[in-house]
């Protein structure tokens, strides 16, 4: 098994694959944070169809740390990055929706928002939202972005959570420090990227409590 690791600041550089079908991630240090390209065999990419990573979530609110991992996974794998939020959280899903296109827009033409789940108002499994998202766009391979710490939840607490990791490609930020291994039948690329640690959480908390110095420091200023 061939691995290749590297450390970037959001500049493109060429990376070989993994050959063997597992996927593994163990912890590091020093304000790195491991990313990992899966990509599931029964998805390989066709000519025809145009490469998309789905960063999808709550955006609850959009960070500073969001905003990070978007570009270093665009610096690494080039596709553009279309920013998806959950129609259910704590904020109002339009507001939420608006602050994450001021990011995309000051970001450049490659990141952009999508609508998708709050026109729909879909509060479904997200495995039920993939696939329907999949027949809406047939044209578009969608390699999903997403937090190891939110990988668990999904095999462990989703509906169809196995099913949602094994028939889609997936970008993996490596967020907790756990050891997160599923023997699926997956090619996996592993970088490495530096970005500041936020939690949207934190932020709501900090501002619930009148802290708007620190929750402002951990925010994009466009949202702010």
């Amino acid at each position: 098994m061939e691995s290749i690791t590297e450390t970037i600041s959001f500049k493109s550089s060429a990376t070989g694959f993994l050959t063997e079908p597992q996927l593994e991630l163990s912890c590091t240090n020093g304000g790195i944070t491991q990313t990992t390209f899966l990509l599931p065999q029964s998805t390989q990419e066709t000519e025809n169809k145009t490469n998309i990573a789905l960063f999808f979530g709550e955006f609850n609110p959009i960070t500073i740390g969001h905003m990070a991992v978007m570009m270093g996974v665009y610096a690494q794998i080039g596709f553009p990055i279309w920013v998806m939020p959950s129609y259910e959280g704590d904020l109002n899903p339009y507001q939420r929706l608006k602050m994450c296109n001021y990011v995309c827009e000051a970001l450049g033409p490659n990141f952009n928002t999508f609508d998708y789940q709050i026109n729909k108002k879909y509060i479904g499994s997200t495995y039920g939202l993939i696939k329907i998202l999949k027949e809406d766009y047939p044209n578009i391979n969608f390699y999903l972005v997403a937090s190891d710490d939110k990988i668990e939840k999904i095999l462990k607490n989703y509906s169809f959570g196995q099913e949602l990791f094994t028939e889609n490609p997936f970008i993996i930020i490596k967020r907790s420090g756990c050891q997160l291994k599923n023997n699926s039948h997956i090619l996996t690329r592993t970088i490495e990227i530096k970005f500041p640690c936020c939690s949207s959480k934190e932020i709501r908390k900090q501002i619930k409590f009148g802290n708007y110095e620190k929750a402002k420091s951990q925010l994009p200023w466009q949202v702010w």
